[in-house]
């Protein structure tokens, strides 16, 4: 340990004498490098000190402890300051000083408003979430590039967290919400602050209250967990995930039967629990000389096909005959609503026809209002869409959609071309906070010129 960083930690710990203040001004201003460390680890003891709670401490104890560490940091940072207000003191070691305050106070929960010789310097903006202590192996994958992360490193939303085997990573997100990761946990941040996103791994969540209107959303292969403000663990398998309540109350939906449990202090839940037997609606016949089928997936074979990129095969509310469904997934890119997507651009999935048309089976929770239907073509990048309004609720429905009545989103009023790419199709439905959404038997048929096609679903152009 070199000496600026020995001195660093000792001031802010309010351990420095006079003399020792002395010498760390003369470092700090004497030595541009040395600047960058003493800055450095006053923003990695701020995070770290301000994310740590320690084990057994109530909230209201540990509002206290940081009430008194507040004033002790104030008191100690203004004692620097103080004594030297009427010195001609250069720039850099002014703003070292004034960047030690304002750092030290927000690791203690507040912020410290000084007035300078000229202007008020503008605060930066708090990062959306930043990493405030790792142990060991921490990777950070943003887009394609993925890098090592340690204390300090500031995060984005859609940033994805691996922490290897026998690591450990602090998280700081949004306000006083804390994660802390364990080995093995691979965790993505949504587009917002109301989704994060736990595929394997375990995460300790201190999360700050929130507006019941907003809550926080951890998401993973088999169920959600619905936070305002509590403490709790959530462990995750490749079979199952577990939910253990600390403080507080948590809704816990499982992503299996759609089952929902709320969950309390020194309670916990599990994902796998056998599923309510659920109704079978009338699916009309579908062996019809005048219809081929474009495109068909049944999901039976229990094997993700390459084409699905949105949405996890599962055995879903169980019905005679049938094994697996798709199960909607929330877009880890900000989306809040239910989604599967099949997808091919080269070749194309199907090429248009306005004899064609697109149908489904789905499973949405009672709150759901419909069910949004797309297919976007590559040619005019756009997204043909249809509303489909009268929806079965908790129970398997069925809807189908002719491509002449779906419409062009960018412009409405121009037909389609036959022949034209389709690349993708994709089901919307309900929301990320409610029950899930299931989709079976997607398929595309074509009925031969002059055919009578079958009536498209209740709904129309999307609300």
């Amino acid at each position: 340990m070199t000496r600026v960083e020995e001195l660093t930690l000792r001031a802010v710990d309010g351990d420095l004498s006079d003399e020792e203040t002395r010498e760390l001004r003369d470092l700090v201003d004497a030595d541009g490098e040395a600047r960058q460390v003493h800055l450095s680890m006053l923003k990695v003891e701020g995070g770290l000190r301000s994310s740590l709670r320690k084990p057994g401490l109530t909230a209201r104890v540990m509002e206290r402890v940081l009430r008194k560490r507040k004033v002790r940091i104030v008191r100690g940072v203004m004692s620097q300051l103080r004594p030297r207000q009427a010195q001609q003191r250069r720039p850099a070691v002014y703003y070292a000083y004034a960047a030690a305050a304002t750092i030290l106070l927000v690791a203690g929960g507040t912020l410290l408003t000084r007035r300078a010789t000229t202007d008020t310097a503008p605060v930066p903006a708090a990062p959306f979430a930043s990493v405030a202590g790792s142990r060991g192996d921490v990777t950070v994958t943003r887009g394609q590039q993925r890098q090592p992360a340690s204390a300090g490193f500031a995060l984005s939303p859609g940033d994805r967290i691996e922490v290897a085997a026998g690591a450990t990573a602090i998280i700081a997100y949004v306000g006083a919400t804390r994660f802390l990761l364990g080995s093995e946990t691979n965790l993505t941040l949504g587009g917002s602050e109301q989704v994060v996103h736990l595929d394997r791994g375990s995460v300790d969540a201190e999360v700050e209250l929130r507006s019941a209107a907003e809550p926080l959303v951890f998401v993973t292969p088999h169920a959600r967990a619905i936070v305002v403000g509590t403490r709790f663990t959530l462990a995750v398998t490749h079979a199952t995930t577990r939910l253990d309540v600390a403080e507080g109350r948590v809704i816990f939906i499982r992503l299996g039967d759609g089952s929902t449990v709320e969950v309390g202090a020194t309670q916990h839940a599990l994902s796998d629990v056998p599923p309510p037997t659920a109704t079978l609606a009338a699916t009309p016949p579908r062996n019809d000389p005048d219809v081929r089928t474009i495109l068909a997936f049944d999901f039976e074979d229990g094997e993700a096909a390459a084409q699905i990129v949105e949405g996890v095969l599962v055995p879903g509310p169980p019905r005679p005959d049938n094994r697996f469904a798709l199960l909607g997934q929330a877009d880890p890119h900000g989306g809040t609503r239910n989604s599967v997507k099949v997808h091919s651009l080269d070749p194309a999935l199907f090429r248009y026809a306005g004899t064609q048309v697109i149908s489904f089976d789905y499973w949405v929770d009672p709150d759901a209002k419909g069910i949004l239907l797309q297919a976007w073509t590559p040619e005019r990048d756009e997204n043909l869409s249809y509303y489909v309004k009268k929806v079965a609720r908790e129970s398997w429905g069925y809807a189908e959609v002719r491509m002449a009545d779906m419409v062009p989103q960018k412009n409405p009023a121009r037909p389609m071309e036959e022949g034209a790419p389709m690349a993708n199709i994709r089901v919307v439905g309900g929301r990320i906070v409610g029950k899930p959404l299931y989709v079976d038997n997607l398929k595309v048929v074509q009925y031969r010129p002059g055919a009578v096609l079958p009536t498209s679903s209740p709904g129309g152009y999307p609300p």
